[in-house]
């Protein structure tokens, strides 16, 4: 029933991407295979074993360490005391008003900046994009163009089937009725 409803979609749409996709998955059904390894067969026009046996797949980099955040922090700090001087300084004199900026906003603009660039909004460090999650976007946008083009020519039963055997990830797997995908 999936074999079916998978050559009806991807007969429908055999150049589209996401079609390639399924038609990869569906010959190693029950079997998780890396977004990456999908990729590197799909453009090497290899099968899946060989694309499994001498691809490398790097993960991301973080994009700073905890130590550095520590510094980062004691200096924010050290600046905003600075700041507070200089205008305390500037107020007393009655040389300012209350809008304005110290010399120390730009260096505390710049380090709250690569704060945000570095973590996530609750505090953990950021990975740099790596390989598996980039193919496993394009990926699963692909796919999900498939499904609504398909959906949109009439397809609506076909496509409900294979989403229900189709599992997405940075492994993605095919699942036949009676198995289900095992993880690596």
């Amino acid at each position: 029933m999936i074999d079916n409803a998978i050559e009806m979609i991807t007969q429908s749409y055999p150049r589209h991407a996401g079609s390639k996709i399924l038609t990869l998955l569906s010959e190693c059904p029950n079997r998780p295979i890396l977004s990456t390894v999908i990729e590197l067969a799909l453009t090497r026009k290899m099968t899946v074993a060989e694309a499994e046996q001498g691809y490398y797949h790097p993960v991301g980099m973080p994009l700073t360490d905890a130590q550095t955040l520590r510094e980062l922090d004691r200096r924010l700090i050290r600046l905003n005391e600075l700041k507070a001087q200089y205008l305390r300084d500037r107020q007393e004199q009655s040389i300012g008003n209350e809008d304005e900026s110290s010399p120390f906003d730009e260096e505390i603009k710049q380090l709250i900046r690569y704060r945000k660039e570095c973590t996530q909004p609750w505090g953990a460090i950021k990975n740099s994009d790596d390989e598996l999650r980039k193919a496993y976007r394009r990926h699963y946008a692909a796919i999900q163009r498939l499904f609504a083009r398909a959906e949109r020519d009439g397809q609506h039963e076909a496509v409900a089937i294979v989403r229900r055997s189709l599992k997405l990830g940075y492994a993605s797997c095919l699942r036949d009725e009676d198995l289900s995908c095992q993880n690596q």
